[in-house]
């Protein structure tokens, strides 16, 4: 062994003195060939320095004069530290998705990213980056070069991670959620790899889109594969809050901070209702589902799938496609021919393919709201309480931040029969309400159809057919106006109308009603209680006129608990064919004003008799009826008194002959 090595060494100082020899004599062949003639006739360019592959550089500056996303950069193996930034080279963008005329994909990357540079021929000077490299952390040689773009706009407004290191993460974007775990160091990376459970717990990646550096975001998540595709969503967010979801998850409520039930990857079953990330990267990503902490609070409503979205102080709209009972299990997206799933296993990619699916037991639970960030809301709910069947909140419900309110119900007992919350109702925000019910209208709607469709007449056409349908106007204090449309709207039951005045507070007297009620055959009603005094008072002439005289005549009766008074200025007429006058105690018969009173203010009355009666006894002095007289009446004798005289008849002279 030792004779081969001195062999090797001998060898190589051999060719060692060969070259060193060439080197001399190809130095005198140049300088003997460098004469006035050679060097009209050859020039000699030294070679550039070239590199070849891929080289990692720091992106140092991205304002570009020409505006091409130009971008400096910073590498050891081409820079010295610290060298001033315009001594810095340029590297020009190579877009994935370019174009011309204002059109492509435009991503500078910011400074302090680290890049992937191409050169040219291998050229330095013409360098070109393709993109962007995340890494665990930057070469200590990185350090040394000052970054001052970076320190002027990024330092100190880079916070707000969760999971992750504030100003120098340069992980990828939701890596944490990504993955299903928080970032991991060398030794904990031995832990998880060793640990069967901890590497169940990892999912494959499933989130794609893109994140700029103020955390505008578009993100489209496939969801874990690991449990039925759980939180298939895309999310558009801005920095700020502003934010719209569209949510292909049927299966799960999403509330990413929620309690995390972790997924079992041998029997794929999830629980549905805690099955939830913690993992999220930054704050500023769980706003929607926090709310933006304003009184109102708005937040993601959606349950199942749908659509939201939510501005910065909170206003928003839903579009919520929940069923009662969704159809599908919590299985692997390739197991669906499992029973329970019913050809639908959580949110598998041939769900994509198919028809929306009402659910296990076909009801819908759907609904469409717009919510103001102080709380006005517009709600069009499509709730049914059983397949096909719309519930009693089935309509459009308008609410405003106070308490007014609008409701145009379509409730329905079953597919034809209107339930007793159908019609409009309205509410004040003093508890003034209007309803205009409904209740057992015979219409046929069309199943799960709106009115109108292409101009032609497909939903419910209005019809008075309601059996038990009617109007009522009611004040927040009770003073109420009812029309009841009782049994039928087409031919006369008892349909009437009533006004009451509840005087709640009178429990003495009860209220006021007036009620007026329609009959078929025979008499209808009119009926006034008054729950006090009773006062009618015309300006010009009163007159009733009870039954008719020669098609319906009727009866008049009233009855005073106490007195009875009827005063006329002028002339007052009481006719009748036989007039009948009762009293318990006495009659009086009162005419003139012809006697003192005994006041001392000199009034007048009648002058009151007794009148005398024929009884068994004789003549009797009455001490029931007593009749007036003046002064000047003529007295009578008994001679006036002539009970057995017979009076001739005379004929009227004004009769009919």
């Amino acid at each position: 062994m030792g004779s081969m090595i001195n062999d090797l060494q001998t060898r190589i100082a051999e060719l060692e003195n060969y070259v060193n020899q060439f080197g001399e004599n190809f130095n005198g062949l140049a300088k003997r060939c460098f004469d006035e003639e050679w060097k009209k006739r050859l020039s000699f360019i030294p070679q550039a320095e070239t590199f070849f592959g891929l080289l990692s550089a720091l992106v140092i500056d991205t304002k570009d004069v020409w505006k091409q996303g130009r971008i400096r950069y910073y590498t050891p193996l081409m820079q010295k530290p610290g060298v001033e930034v315009k001594k810095l080279p340029w590297a020009y963008p190579v877009s994935a998705m370019g174009a011309f005329d204002d059109s492509g994909l435009f991503w500078v990357p910011p400074a302090g990213s680290t890049v992937s540079l191409l050169f040219e021929n291998g050229s330095r000077h013409s360098a070109f980056y393709i993109g962007t490299i995340w890494t665990r952390a930057r070469p200590p040689s990185w350090g040394r070069q000052p970054i001052k773009e970076y320190d002027d706009i990024h330092r100190g407004h880079r916070g707000g991670y969760i999971i992750g290191t504030d100003e120098v993460d340069v992980l990828p974007q939701w890596n944490t959620e990504n993955y299903n775990g928080v970032d991991v160091t060398e030794k904990s990376r031995e832990t998880i790899e060793t640990d069967p459970e901890a590497w169940k717990k990892l999912t494959f990646p499933n989130i794609y889109g893109f994140k700029t550096p103020q955390k505008h975001m578009l993100k489209l998540v496939d969801g874990d594969y690991n449990c039925s595709h759980k939180h298939k969503r895309i999310e558009l967010l801005s920095s700020c809050g502003n934010w719209l979801l569209f949510k292909d998850d049927h299966m799960r409520e999403f509330k990413p901070r929620g309690e995390y039930q972790k997924c079992d990857t041998e029997t794929k079953d999830c629980d549905i209702k805690t099955a939830n990330s913690p993992y999220f990267k930054h704050k500023n990503e769980l706003r929607p589902w926090n709310g933006p902490e304003t009184p109102q609070n708005n937040k993601c409503e959606l349950k199942q799938s749908g659509i939201q979205m939510l501005s910065i102080s909170g206003h928003t709209f839903f579009m919520d496609d929940s069923v009662e009972k969704p159809k599908g299990v919590d299985v692997n997206s390739s197991d669906d021919k499992n029973e329970n799933a019913g050809g639908h296993p959580g949110c598998p990619w041939e769900r994509s393919m198919k028809p929306f699916d009402f659910g296990c037991n076909d009801v819908y639970k759907g609904r469409f709201a717009i919510i103001s960030a102080t709380g006005h809301r517009i709600e069009l709910n499509d709730e049914e309480s059983k397949s096909k069947v719309r519930s009693e909140y089935n309509g459009i419900k308008l609410l405003t931040a106070a308490g007014n309110k609008i409701f145009l119900n379509d409730h329905q007992i079953n597919e034809t029969t209107a339930g007793k919350e159908r019609g409009i109702h309205m509410e004040s925000t003093s508890k003034h309400t209007i309803d205009l019910v409904d209740e057992e209208l015979e219409q046929t709607i069309p199943i799960r159809q709106g009115s109108k469709k292409d101009g032609d007449e497909k939903g419910g056409k209005p019809i008075a057919k309601a059996k038990k349908a009617y109007v009522k106007i009611r004040s927040g204090y009770g003073l109420e106006i009812k029309m009841e449309d009782k049994d039928s709207q087409e031919e006369t039951k008892e349909q009437s109308i009533q006004i009451t005045a509840p005087q709640k507070d009178n429990t003495d007297r009860g209220p006021h009603i007036l009620r007026m009620q329609e009959k078929k055959d025979g008499a209808g009603m009119v009926f006034l209680k008054v729950g006090g005094n009773y006062i009618c008072m015309t300006y010009d002439n009163h007159t009733t006129i009870v039954g008719d005289k020669d098609k319906n005549p009727a009866d008049r009766a009233v009855f005073a608990s106490r007195h009875s008074m009827i005063v006329t200025e002028k002339y007052y007429m009481n006719s009748a064919e036989t007039h009948l006058f009762k009293a318990k105690k006495h009659i009086l018969l009162m005419a003139g004003e012809d006697c003192y009173t005994g006041g001392g203010d000199g009034a007048k009355s009648a002058c009151m008799a007794p009148v005398l009666c024929f009884t068994e006894k004789g003549i009797t002095i009455s001490d029931r009826v007593y009749v007036s007289a003046s002064k000047d009446a003529q007295c009578a004798s008994l001679f006036h008194l002539t009970p057995f005289h017979q009076c001739e008849s005379k004929p009227d002279p004004n009769a009919p002959k």
